[in-house]
């Protein structure tokens, strides 16, 4: 599996990682089902950090994600136990391609971004203080 899900043990966040230099897109859909199970299986809703810094993602391979994972009735980035999506990258075709889920044609996803896994987190723990 190009990917780990881990549940932070101190707060209500999910932290999906892309393995870096694994081919995203085979594992696109399984990657999408496996998230949707974790989430179902929160006791509240959570925030969901999707790490895929040094992952190679073509603007395809992007718009089918956003296909995937925002639109139908069971897309996880509205699924009822998930606060707020948190992407890890640098990359600004990834920030500015994802950018689009955030208008109404995708449901208007609540979408941060980071430039690493240790500034979700602290943007995750800070949103939660308020």
């Amino acid at each position: 599996m190009p990917y780990t899900i881990q549940c932070d043990a101190a707060a209500p966040i999910l932290v999906v990682t892309q393995e870096p230099g694994s081919d995203a897109i085979r594992e696109l859909e399984q990657g999408i089902a496996d998230i949707t199970q974790a989430l179902d299986m929160q006791a509240e809703p959570v925030f969901l950090i999707l790490s895929v810094e040094g992952v190679r993602l073509p603007i395809s391979m992007i718009n089918r994600a956003a296909e995937l994972g925002a639109r139908g009735s069971h897309s996880v980035l509205h699924h009822h136990n998930l606060r707020e999506t948190v992407v890890v990258s640098t990359s600004r075709l990834v920030r500015t391609a994802m950018q689009v889920l955030t208008g109404p044609s995708f449901g208007e996803v609540r979408l941060a971004f980071a430039d690493s896994p240790e500034q979700a987190l602290d943007y995750c723990r800070a949103a939660l203080a308020r």
